[in-house]
């Protein structure tokens, strides 16, 4: 049976993506065309064959018995005509040993396999700076004094949320920079309200690969 899908990840299945899961974690996004008959027949070619090259990803680190049944668990959709007929721009797949999400977007992805996600502001700079993103999330109306650095991927603070330097306007923002930083990679950008962060970091992040 094809899992079921949504258009866009809510705060509550980030807040799922995010918690440890059962190794091994793979993520997957692909491009896919909006009509058919491209839809039906190039799109299912283009995730098996991404599918292929995450095994022989995964296997590296991994015995195969341990690799196989998530495999088959994001294999079942493959030949599902129905599910690759109903598609948008993209589709992101995010699989376990002990989960399965499947997200049809409406922006493309570029199709790269592996990964998971992240709240640590340090760990989402470092994947922006390689351009491995897919989503960010960024929390309105905050300010964490410092700048990124998005060609090295490092973060270079300037005190805390509750010092001067937060309030002062000449001073860079965090959230700001890795926002452009997303952008510039092509990643999706969401601002979302404190209640509806996944995180209190600020910021959270979904990975290509």
């Amino acid at each position: 049976m094809t899992p079921a899908s949504a258009t866009r990840p809510t705060s509550a299945d980030l807040r799922a993506l995010l918690a440890p899961h059962e190794p091994p974690c793979i993520s997957l996004y692909e491009p896919t065309h909006r009509s058919y008959p491209a839809s039906s027949q190039e799109d299912p070619v283009r995730y098996r064959n991404l599918l292929h090259r995450a095994e022989e990803s995964l296997r590296e680190r991994y015995p195969a018995r341990v690799v196989r049944p998530v495999m088959e668990k994001l294999e079942r959709f493959a030949g599902d005509t129905d599910f690759w007929i109903e598609a948008r721009a993209g589709l992101a797949v995010f699989g376990s040993a002990d989960d399965l999400k499947v997200f049809k977007l409406q922006q493309p992805g570029e199709a790269r396999g592996h990964g998971r996600g992240s709240d640590r502001l340090e760990e989402i700079a470092a994947a922006l700076a390689q351009s491995r993103v897919g989503t960010l999330l960024v929390e309105a109306d905050r300010r964490i004094p410092g700048t990124v650095d998005a060609t090295q991927g490092n973060i270079a603070y300037a005190g805390d949320a509750q010092s001067d330097a937060a309030a002062d306007p000449g001073v860079s923002d965090v959230l700001d920079d890795l926002a452009e930083a997303a952008l510039r990679t092509g990643a999706e950008v969401i601002v979302l309200e404190a209640a509806r962060m996944p995180s209190t970091s600020g910021a959270a992040a979904l990975f290509r690969y």
